[in-house]
């Protein structure tokens, strides 16, 4: 297995499943970003407050245990699923295991 390369015993057949295993990846990702984050100081972006310009961080350390303060973190989305199904239809001939970037 090669990181963006297809494997061909391996095809997605639907963008359903597509998504359901991405999700879970997200999550696992989100909980490793949150240990390795602890162990080093690492920080994360607040969500954007319309009082206040510019980016916001915090180390993770003080947010996890503060619920108010963890709520606030910004995390990544996955692929809007109507930009998902537009390439899927224009370059990827209807192929969801070509589909590598939810």
């Amino acid at each position: 297995f090669l990181p963006g390369r297809l494997d061909p015993h391996s095809k997605v057949a639907s963008i359903n499943q597509l998504y359901a295993g991405a999700a879970m990846a997200n999550l696992l990702v989100v909980e490793m970003l949150k240990v390795w984050a602890e162990d080093t100081g690492g920080m994360f972006m607040l969500q954007r407050d319309n009082e206040r310009s510019g980016d916001r961080f915090v180390k993770w350390s003080d947010a996890k245990d503060d619920p108010a303060l963890s709520s606030q973190v910004h995390w990544t989305s996955m692929k809007r699923h109507g930009r998902a199904i537009e390439k899927l239809l224009r370059s990827y001939q209807h192929q969801p295991d070509r589909l590598l970037d939810i």
